[in-house]
This record gives C-alpha cells, sequence and structure tokens, in this order.
C-alpha cells in the first residue's frame, strides 16, 4: 500500500515515476524508519514477491496481448482469458522470486508452492466472482444456484488444500540439493 501511495503522489504531481522507483524509494523509506527491518522475513519476502511482479510486468502485458488482443479489443472471452494469464503470470512470478528469496532465508525450497499458487488464483477468483453474484442476485431465486455452485468451489477448495497440505512437507534443502526433505 505504501508503495501506491507513492506511485500515485507522483501522479497527482505529475512527476510519473515508474514503479521499480516506487517499490525502490517505499523500501528505502521503510529501512530508514526502522533498519532493523532489513532482518524482517516478510518485509523481504514481500519485497521479493513484488519484485517479481514489476520486472515481470511488461513481459507479461505485452505477451498477453499478443495472445488475446489489445487491451482495447472488447470481446468478452478475449478479455477474460487475457485477464487470467495476467493474473496467473504476475502469481507466478510473485511466486518464483519468493522461492528464490526462501532459498536464501530458509535453505530450503519447497516443490510445490508455485504449483499451488497457480493453481489456487484462478479457483479463489471464481470463488469470489461467484459468491459477489450470489450476494447481487441474491433477491432473485435462482441466486440459489450460485450460492450452491459457491458452495462446491469452496468444498473443492478445501480438499485440495487439504491433500496439498500433505505434499507440503516436501523440500529442497540448499546445503545438499540431490536429497529431498520429508519435514
Amino acid at each position: 500500500s505504501l508503495m501506491l501511495i507513492h506511485y500515485q503522489a507522483g501522479n497527482l504531481l505529475r512527476d510519473r515515476a515508474d514503479i521499480l522507483s516506487s517499490l525502490f524509494a517505499v523500501t528505502a523509506g521503510i529501512l530508514i524508519i526502522d533498519p532493523y527491518s532489513v532482518f524482517d522475513t516478510g518485509l523481504i519476502l514481500s519485497f521479493s514477491a513484488t519484485l517479481g511482479i514489476v520486472l515481470t510486468l511488461e513481459f507479461t502485458f505485452s505477451f498477453s496481448s499478443k495472445l488475446f488482443g489489445a487491451p482495447s479489443d472488447t470481446r468478452i472471452i478475449r478479455t477474460f482469458l487475457r485477464i487470467c494469464f495476467q493474473s496467473l503470470s504476475c502469481s507466478f512470478f510473485a511466486g518464483l522470486f519468493v522461492n528464490i528469496a526462501a532459498f536464501f532465508l530458509f535453505e530450503r525450497i519447497s516443490l510445490i508452492s508455485t504449483v499451488t499458487t497457480l493453481l489456487f488464483t484462478p479457483l479463489i477468483a471464481a470463488f469470489m466472482v461467484i459468491s459477489a453474484f450470489a450476494l447481487i442476485l441474491s433477491a432473485f431465486d435462482f441466486s440459489t444456484y450460485l450460492v450452491i455452485l459457491a458452495e462446491t468451489l469452496y468444498s473443492v477448495i478445501s480438499r485440495l488444500c487439504s491433500h496439498i497440505s500433505q505434499l507440503d512437507n516436501i523440500m529442497i534443502s540448499t546445503r545438499n540439493p540431490l536429497i529431498c526433505l520429508f519435514t
């Protein structure tokens, strides 16, 4: 949120800052206020995820435009596919950069984290959209079908979480990469 405030303040002052400069300016501000936050795992992982998104944003948008048409293309299916591709790409690159940071912080890398990110991003987005429509249309009789669909999707997400949590203990140790750890 601090990065967004910095970015929007630049827009208001007609001094258009790029996103990468905003990320580093806000991180520098946090470190000036609290120098010990350089050791904060949350800051490092958040910075890594945001850096992954920022560095790959232009590639993601240009590639999605080539695949699904320019943003000015108003066809619903193409727009939907472009947005899905962009959200999956952002999630993938954020997870990739977080795994790189985790490699140095914890000396382990989760083998399943990127896969689960790619799996849960569209499921949770679909759940939120269906739930919002069910809430909006709750005054009508056919909203019960959306509620049933939302409950079913919630059940699928819950089951996937329980199954994947059993696999999340599979890690690669950075000390000996040939040995998978089952902790």
